[in-house]
């Protein structure tokens, strides 16, 4: 019985055209981060991307944490995280993401620099299709009392999906040292 449901399905699957190509992936993501007063570039800057498995049902989607990678900016400012496969086999899962953190104690939300004069088509793109389009450059702005830094600690949101500590280290090394200076136990 469950393997003609299974192959009822995959059936459906195919006739709605609903089935991922293989070939599908995203990526790379990558942008160079520089100060939004000084405009140079900033080093050690964590960036976190988490793609979540969603499961559709029909009470809706429903997602849980599928894979994540960090990387760090060099002198540069710059990072890049590689092409990335987002298809599966399931027709009744996929892959979404990847959502985005950026974190670098002493500093606030990230922003696209110049983003009033992207086409208004971008409108429309979440921060992994952002992260996309070649040539990107995102900006940080310093926090220079304890009280902003306080502030933005506060409303940071992070770990979509809950990624694991493995997956998250030199973001958790970066929150623990912005979590030092204000004060807190760690």
């Amino acid at each position: 019985m469950m393997r003609a449901v299974l192959i009822l399905a995959l059936a459906v699957a195919l006739a709605s055209g609903s089935l991922p190509s293989t070939s599908e992936a995203g990526g790379p993501w990558k942008a160079q981060i520089v100060d939004a007063e000084t405009g140079r570039p900033v080093e050690g800057v964590v960036v976190l991307l988490v793609w979540l498995k969603m499961t559709r049902s029909l009470g809706g989607p429903s997602g849980k944490y599928h894979d994540a990678e960090e990387a760090v900016t060099g002198p540069d400012g710059r990072f890049e995280v590689g092409r990335r496969r987002t298809f599966t086999l399931n027709p009744f899962t996929y892959i979404q993401g990847p959502y985005v953190t950026v974190f670098k104690p002493g500093y606030g939300q990230w922003r696209v620099k110049d983003w009033d004069k992207k086409p208004p088509e971008w409108e429309e793109l979440d921060a992994g299709e952002v992260l996309e389009k070649e040539g990107m450059m995102l900006e940080l702005q310093p926090l220079r009392t304890r009280e902003e830094r306080m502030n933005f600690y506060r409303t940071f949101v992070w770990g979509y999906g809950t990624p694991p500590a493995d997956k998250t280290k030199r973001l958790l090394d970066a929150i623990d040292a912005e979590r030092a200076y204000l004060g807190f136990r760690n």
